[in-house]
């Protein structure tokens, strides 16, 4: 559906919904379907959800000073 309201209405959107796989969500993003990936129950799940898939995607993560001692937890 934001598919559709992104190209018909032209303004950006969001995908949501049973988004968990990685690559589900960067090919939603490659072939233009959606602007956003909304990611809820991946995050409940998993609060490093995020780590994970930058992993998985081979993308290096950049964090915070803060967070430096800890990231290798994730």
């Amino acid at each position: 559906m934001a598919n559709v309201i992104k190209h018909q209405a032209n303004i950006a959107t969001a995908a949501v919904g049973k988004i968990v796989d990685p690559k589900d969500a960067e090919a939603i993003l490659k072939e233009d379907k959606a602007d956003y990936i909304l990611v809820g129950r991946a995050h409940l799940n998993n609060s490093g959800w995020l780590n994970h898939a930058a992993r998985e995607l081979g993308v290096s993560n950049v964090w915070a000073n803060q967070y430096e001692r800890g990231q290798r937890a994730f």
